[in-house]
């Protein structure tokens, strides 16, 4: 009876050691996961805060640069124009870059408000606004009738300005390009949303890299662009 005691006894005080040690664990864990966040909203500001500074000298880079090579139009060669052009994209490129980085950071830091969406009225104003800086580009748009959902009317517009961006300008290089934005049912009969375009298309083996930062299947001396894009559908959606 006595040794029973004892040994119940031990096994109370293992169990309550082994209680506080779990304890002291999970304390470490969410100061570690503490200090985790705060770390990461110090990079997240200091990612912001660079952004917006780089952001009007690539401004202007792209603007004089563009400016420069009116004024030179008819001289100076082809090296002097390909020289202007090379610094155009670059300055595009960078541009663009920047603006993904913020537009990153606002996704990040952006609360969810839900509510009942007219899809192809969405997808009719991004076409169109699209189409109004395009003008001349050739593009055979469709876009299906009745398309609704339910979700965030800023956010579901940012990931048709990104995916309807990237069609226009994956085409940009066909006399007539095709985009169409659409819906049907999936395999458990849900209904799945879809924007394709008669683009380039890229290899399917690296499809896994579509929505990595950074991550571009083209070059930037083929498709201006930063490479966040989609980095940006992927967090949103």
């Amino acid at each position: 009876m006595a040794r029973a005691l004892v040994a119940k006894r031990r096994s109370a005080l293992a169990s309550a050691a082994h209680l506080a040690h779990l304890e002291q664990v999970l304390r470490e864990v969410q100061d570690a996961l503490t200090e985790l966040r705060r770390r990461n909203g110090e990079l997240e500001l200091l990612a912001r805060n660079v952004s917006q500074e780089l952001r009007s000298p690539m401004m202007a880079i792209s603007l004089f640069s563009n400016l420069l090579s009116q004024e030179l139009r008819g001289h100076g060669g082809d090296k002097v124009a390909s020289y202007l052009e090379r610094l155009r994209i670059g300055a595009k490129n960078a541009e663009d870059l920047v603006v993904g980085v913020l537009s990153l950071n606002d996704i990040a830091r952006s609360n969810f408000a839900g509510q009942a969406l007219d899809l192809t009225e969405i997808a009719n104003e991004v076409m169109a606004a699209q189409r109004s800086v395009r003008v001349r580009q050739q593009v055979s748009v469709s876009v299906q009738d009745g398309m609704r959902a339910w979700g965030d009317s800023r956010l579901v517009r940012a990931v048709l300005e990104h995916l309807l961006d990237n069609a226009w300008k994956f085409t940009a290089s066909q006399q007539m390009a095709a985009i169409t934005v659409g819906a049907n049912r999936g395999p458990d009969g849900e209904t799945v949303y879809f924007v394709r375009d008669s683009g380039c298309g890229f290899d399917g083996a690296s499809a896994g890299d579509l929505f990595r930062k950074f991550q571009r299947l083209h070059t930037s001396g083929q498709f201006a662009g930063g490479g966040v894009g989609l980095v940006a559908v992927g967090r949103i959606i």
